[in-house]
């Protein structure tokens, strides 16, 4: 709506919700006067007005959802075409991680080469839990990268104060145990997960101080990251489409952790080789050279 007709969506909204909790007061009072004509006239006018209302509540949230649906569109493709990404629009990601299976509702995708040599998708990721006054809509910007190289590698580093959104998925993380680090800021801030103790030595070793003060001094606020499947997830929590700079750095940490598990990785693979050494191979025959003699005959 524009110039002079133009209403504030959240004005009307809460007038048409005042008249959805006025008419059944209204009415029960009418009806408390006596069963004559008016007061039935009345009633019955307030049921329409009641009925009205909740129409014109429905249709102003549905408008709202609207209206709010297409800027993050815009705000996504013009985001894809400053920075050279290709606009996918909404769809699901693969539940690869713990917050993936949450099986919430992906919006506003892009993809493409994120930062110089990491490639992924980067979506407005949002689900539903709860029902009633209960329910409640917990939105994040999330990244999901390839990373084939990690082959069957799964750990997790959560948020603490994030951590509740996952009692719903508690069965996929319970055989999992949290690690500890010597970093006591590091504890306080994030649970890092994983499997198995044969594992938790690997871990430690990627986490060296270094990397730990990055992850606690560094990162965008409420940033978090997720390993399984062949796939690394960074996470923030909020919604953060209207500020194009809160994308770049979740951009920024998630290709860091990326670039930081590579050089754990490569480093790993280098250090394997340098202790086990090439393999042993047999002598080549020459060719020049005529066969043993036979054995002599038994005597």
């Amino acid at each position: 709506m524009r110039g002079g007709l133009r209403i504030e969506i959240s004005g009307v909204a809460a007038i048409a919700a005042a008249l959805v909790l006025l008419a059944p007061a209204l009415a029960l009072a009418a009806e408390e006067d006596g069963p004559n004509e008016y007061g039935t006239g009345v009633t019955i006018g307030l049921i329409v007005v009641f009925v009205i209302g909740i129409g014109v509540l429905i249709w102003f949230v549905n408008r709202a959802e609207k209206e709010k649906k297409a800027a993050l569109t815009k705000a996504m493709q013009d985001y894809a075409a400053q920075r050279g990404l290709t606009y996918e629009g909404d769809g699901d990601l693969p539940t690869t991680t713990p917050l993936l299976d949450k099986r919430g509702r992906s919006r506003g995708t892009v993809s493409g080469e994120l930062a110089p040599g990491f490639s992924g998708q980067l979506t407005n990721y949002s689900f539903t839990e709860g029902g009633g006054r209960s329910k409640r809509t917990y939105n994040y910007a999330t990244i999901l990268a390839p990373m084939p190289e990690l082959g069957a590698a799964r750990f997790y580093c959560f948020r603490r104060e994030s951590f509740g959104v996952f009692e719903g998925i508690s069965d996929r993380i319970t055989a999992f145990q949290t690690l500890e680090l010597e970093s006591h800021k590091f504890n306080s801030i994030y649970r890092l997960m994983v499997r198995d103790e044969a594992s938790m030595v690997a871990l430690r070793q990627l986490f060296p101080p270094s990397f730990i003060d990055y992850l606690t001094e560094r990162v965008p606020p409420g940033f978090w990251f997720e390993v399984e499947g062949g796939s690394l997830m960074g996470a923030m929590r909020g919604e953060h489409w209207r500020y194009p700079q809160r994308l770049d750095s979740l951009i920024v940490a998630t290709d860091s952790v990326a670039r930081h598990i590579r050089e754990d990785l490569s480093q790993r693979a280098g250090l394997r080789a340098a202790t086990e050494g090439p393999s042993p191979t047999p002598p080549a025959a020459r060719r020049d050279e005529p066969p043993p003699p036979p054995p002599p005959p038994p005597s």
